[in-house]
């Protein structure tokens, strides 16, 4: 049985795809997280790569994952208060083209946030 690979190699390999801190976001005066479900008007390739264009030039979206279901997107928004969340998403993202439908919930209180990945499923 050998010794586990290297840092190095792991990183190599695609395994480790950075580092960086956990900063507390009420500290950096964004007190408001949504997740923000997104229902384009289109699914063709010119109408996503356009939605995917503009949601990567947004600072306010943390994380975006395509769904399965009803809706076709879902956004992970941090903003400072409900007058910045009100400018994203009347201002950015209904104006941006192409969004059929959005509807968005509030976080009140995360009772578990990413902490890392599920490595002990790896072991069966």
């Amino acid at each position: 049985m050998g010794a586990p690979p290297t840092p190095s190699l792991r990183r190599g390999e695609g395994v480790i795809v950075g580092y960086g801190a956990r900063l507390e976001p009420r500290q950096l005066r964004l007190g408001l997280q949504a997740f923000v479900r997104v229902q384009l008007e289109k699914h063709d390739q010119a109408a996503i790569g356009h939605f995917v264009d503009s949601v990567q030039g947004w600072d306010e979206v943390v994380a975006c994952h395509a769904l399965t279901g009803d809706m076709d997107y879902l956004l992970h928004v941090y903003v400072r208060d409900l007058e910045h969340f009100s400018h994203f998403l009347l201002d950015r993202l209904l104006n941006a083209g192409g969004v059929a439908d959005a509807n968005s919930s509030f976080v009140l209180r995360t009772v578990k946030g990413f902490q890392a990945l599920p490595l002990s499923q790896l072991e069966s």
